[in-house]
């Protein structure tokens, strides 16, 4: 299982290490940092959006050899996905190992099980230049897909 910062948040809101471990996850390792390869097993992408460059970094061609840490992608992204985001992973060496790309709406934290809350510090500091009435609409959004995702209406 491979997580960015965002991703590891939301799974440690819901997942202690144990209940992920139990799961029969080979390792839970952070994209951002150096991973040892393994060729032949399929490896579990859970991330934002943003960290879709490191994917591609992955598989890529170096040195005029192919260059992939693992056999197969299974990639869940912990919301929508934008087309400028998804146009970068439209390359042939890293197309042909995604099996699996999904959207999964999970971009909020949860407190315990009656409880989620969004971070506003990391969606604010993401650009420090919003306006307040930007900050709203995006944490309007964030409830709305929390509560379609959890089945509220």
């Amino acid at each position: 299982l491979i997580l960015d910062d965002t991703s590891a948040k939301i799974l440690n809101s819901f997942f202690t290490m144990s209940e992920l471990l139990a799961c029969e996850l080979f390792s839970i390792e952070a994209i951002t940092k150096k991973r040892q390869p393994y060729k032949k097993m399929h490896a579990i992408y859970f991330l934002s959006p943003n960290s879709v460059d490191l994917i591609s970094g992955d598989f890529e061609e170096v040195d005029g050899k192919q260059k992939n840490l693992y056999k197969r992608a299974h990639v869940f992204f912990t919301e929508k996905i934008s087309e400028n985001n998804l146009n970068k992973m439209v390359k042939p060496e890293l197309v042909q190992r995604i099996l699996t790309l999904k959207e999964s709406n999970i971009n909020f934290l949860m407190a315990d099980k009656n409880l989620f809350y969004f971070d506003p510090y990391e969606m604010y500091s993401a650009n420090s230049s919003k306006c307040l009435m930007e900050y709203f609409y995006i944490s309007q959004s964030n409830v709305m897909e929390t509560m379609s995702t959890s089945g509220i209406k």
